[in-house]
């Protein structure tokens, strides 16, 4: 059996294009390009569109790439993208110890991105302690920036993964504290109640469903990107007690969404490849197999720094050539067991691809 298309070709039509300037990506799913960003603060960010000066609500924001950076913000993030994760952070903190012994009025906004970046970075690496630690210079230092919302949200997180659901839990809590004394927007408390059924390990089954789906129900049409987050956890419950029609039909939904952030699309992705690989593996279905993997690496290619979903997305994918009936799939599927294992050592995705490594 020969699958429809190798490697190369699937990546393809998935890189996003070279930006020329400032872009603002917002959770309606439209975006702010061609702009400049000039400060990202709790309530706004302020962006200049040729001359005129504007502003949308910082809850309406779900991404920026900034084209115009200090140059070793720039640096720092250019050895991210070669997975020198551990150079990035050094270079990160260089700018800001600088920005702090000379502060510039030029890029207001770079010293609270940058905070924020070594979180995330740190997020890529695995290391949940790091994280908390520079989520809290992030609600220490940065309180009227954009990033601290956001930083509640990856500290809880970084708890959940260590399971300290319970400490999770409380960081929830507070941040619940700070939306009301800050008056920030309704979209955090659904954000923070959402990610308190997901870290809550006494929510299981039928329970988790359901308080997923008020979430979900609450959300529907005015808060997409937390109502996708809610529907996507739904179909990973869904999958987890073999409803595999049910979970298809909601990750397929949202792989067609753009009302998304990285993690809820590579959770889509991934979770609809599963559901195809199940359904064509015993058969050997050129089609559904050929579907799962376009989605499979689509994961490995553009969502690769999930660490929860992209050697799930590798380790699968090397299923999927190793149904190959000829040595060239035999070949493409050891070199994606390889990368599971090499690029995401830890993960129980990684130690499945040991296995299958010859």
């Amino acid at each position: 059996m020969r699958l429809l298309a190798p490697l190369a070709t699937l990546a393809v039509g998935v890189a996003a294009p070279a930006a020329r300037a400032d872009t603002i990506y917002l959770t309606d799913g439209s975006l702010i390009s061609d702009c400049t960003v000039t400060d990202e603060t709790l309530a706004t960010v302020g962006y200049r569109l040729d001359k005129d000066k504007s502003e949308v609500p910082s809850e309406k924001v779900l991404r920026v790439e900034f084209e115009r950076k200090p140059e070793l913000v720039r640096e720092a993030d250019a050895e991210v993208g070669e997975k020198n994760y551990s150079d990035a952070i050094a270079i990160f903190e260089d700018f800001l110890k600088g920005f702090a012994e000379k502060p510039s009025r030029k890029h207001p906004w770079a010293p609270a991105y940058a905070m924020y970046r070594v979180l995330e970075v740190n997020g890529i690496m695995g290391k949940a302690d790091a994280m908390v630690a520079a989520a809290d210079r992030v609600i220490a230092s940065a309180p009227d920036s954009r990033y601290l919302p956001l930083a509640y949200l990856k500290k809880a997180e970084a708890l959940a993964a260590q399971d300290k659901g319970g400490s999770a839990l409380g960081v929830l809590k507070e941040f619940e504290g700070v939306i009301d004394g800050k008056g920030l927007a309704e979209r955090w408390k659904h954000e923070c109640r959402l990610d308190a059924v997901l870290h809550d390990a006494k929510l299981t089954g039928e329970g988790r469903i359901k308080a997923l789906e008020k979430v979900s129900e609450d959300t529907a049409g005015t808060y997409p990107v937390v109502h996708n987050r809610a529907e996507v956890a739904i179909a990973e419950t869904y999958l987890e007690t073999k409803k595999i029609a049910d979970a298809q039909k909601i990750f397929e939904a949202i792989s067609a969404d753009p009302q998304a952030d990285d993690r809820t699309l590579a959770a889509a992705y991934t979770g609809l490849g599963e559901c195809q690989f199940n359904q064509g593996a015993g058969s050997k279905d050129q089609k559904l197999l050929g579907e799962a993997l376009k989605n499979f690496m689509r994961v490995a290619v553009v969502h690769k720094d999930e660490l929860r979903y992209a050697p799930k997305a590798m380790y699968y994918a090397g299923r999927v050539y190793d149904l190959v009936e000829d040595e060239e799939g035999k070949a493409r599927a050891q070199k994606l067991y390889a990368r599971a294992y090499m690029g995401y050592r830890g993960s129980p995705w990684a130690d499945e691809a040991k296995k299958y490594l010859r």
